[in-house]
């Protein structure tokens, strides 16, 4: 799995979070935080890896246009006492089914499709208060992975949420992205620092039809264990 050190030098330390077509007004409260414990340092790295299997990682939009894989790897870092960090996703193994061709980034080996971005951690409930991360992904523009003839692309922000408490200090937790429908994603609401309900389709993808609503799906939950304990407030 390719290092993310040196994406962390590039991150912006300003959350973007995105203008929405509902919105709901709350009253206003702090964003989730991630905390260490007294006495350890920074950084806290993070990693997680889904169940191998064929097809276990899927990529559809709301044409049905897929892309699937047999893992998904996730990394991610926290630098500071902060809600937001580096973060990559691998997808390893990855096929376009049509064509029956393998997909990779450009620089990446034969299978691999490499996306690297920004993780915030965002409620998504105010009660009982529920957490995700949002994923602005990926950094800095479109990711386009190419698969034979084929060029896809890949641009957007991702919610994947938590399978944790808050306050409670844990050394991993688990997260399982899924879709509700082609090119719909489980999880699409989330609120900013002033307290209002966001609504918005995130993920985007063109697989050759023209850019459209995307989501992406594991078939087990995925577990990321932190090199150091951690606590989720929220």
């Amino acid at each position: 799995m390719r290092c993310i050190a040196a994406l962390s030098q590039t991150l912006a330390v300003a959350v973007v979070l995105l203008a929405t077509a509902t919105t709901t007004p709350a009253t206003a409260f702090e964003l989730p935080d991630i905390h260490n414990l007294p006495g350890e340092t920074f950084p806290v790295s993070g990693e997680g890896v889904s169940t191998k299997a064929a097809e276990s990682v899927v990529i559809e939009t709301e044409s049905g246009s897929r892309a699937t894989a047999e893992q998904l790897q996730l990394t991610m870092k926290l630098e500071a006492l902060s809600a937001l960090g580096p973060i990559a996703l691998d997808f390893i193994n990855v096929i376009e089914p049509k064509t029956k061709s393998f997909c990779n980034t450009e620089g990446d080996a034969t299978g691999v499709v490499l996306v690297t971005g920004e993780y915030h951690v965002v409620d998504t409930k105010l009660s009982p208060l529920t957490a995700a991360l949002l994923i602005l992904l990926p950094l800095g523009g479109t990711t386009t992975f190419t698969c034979g003839k084929l060029k896809l692309k890949v641009t957007g922000t991702l919610l994947l949420n938590l399978n944790v408490k808050s306050a409670e200090e844990v050394t991993s937790f688990g997260t399982w992205p899924k879709c509700i429908a082609k090119g719909r994603q489980d999880t699409t609401t989330y609120f900013n620092d002033a307290g209002t309900e966001l609504t918005k389709q995130l993920l985007s993808a063109n697989f050759g039809l023209g850019a459209e609503f995307a989501c992406l799906e594991t078939k087990a939950e995925v577990r990321i264990v932190m090199s150091k304990m951690i606590e989720f407030l929220f």
